[in-house]
């Protein structure tokens, strides 16, 4: 069973943003699937690092939109972006570090933050996006 199943409720009505959302989504299910089939941490840790590294792409074109229209909220949205980066980041370094595996609880962490994310705050910015002219 996927960890994050894709369906409109996430959808934030910009086609390029909501795209970017829906790869995170299956690269977080890709990590859970490796999880399940018990991967090693040579596995998983490319698969954290690559979504690692997905997730700040995706935060750099939220906010440049953002930036680009003047969004009211950038700073407190950036202020979610940087704190979850950070959050991890840590994680992995603790991964790789203590040679520990990836938990299920991290896992969750992730998915929940993700969709909670993208339901409370990146569809407030929908609107002004479309109304800017993004598709």
């Amino acid at each position: 069973m996927a960890i994050i199943v894709w369906g409109d409720t996430y959808g934030v009505g910009v086609k390029d943003l909501d795209e970017q959302h829906r790869n995170l989504a299956e690269r977080i299910g890709d990590l859970h699937k490796a999880l399940r089939a018990g991967k090693n941490q040579a596995v998983t840790s490319p698969k954290l690092k690559s979504l690692i590294d997905s997730f700040s792409e995706h935060f750099a074109a939220e906010e440049r939109y953002m930036l680009l229209f003047d969004y009211p909220d950038y700073m407190a949205h950036k202020a979610r972006h940087d704190r979850f980066t950070r959050q991890v980041a840590d994680y992995h370094d603790r991964l790789r570090v203590e040679a520990a595996l990836l938990s299920m609880e991290f896992l969750e962490f992730l998915s929940d933050w993700f969709t909670t994310h993208i339901i409370e705050f990146d569809r407030q910015y929908g609107p002004l996006f479309r109304e800017k002219g993004l598709p």
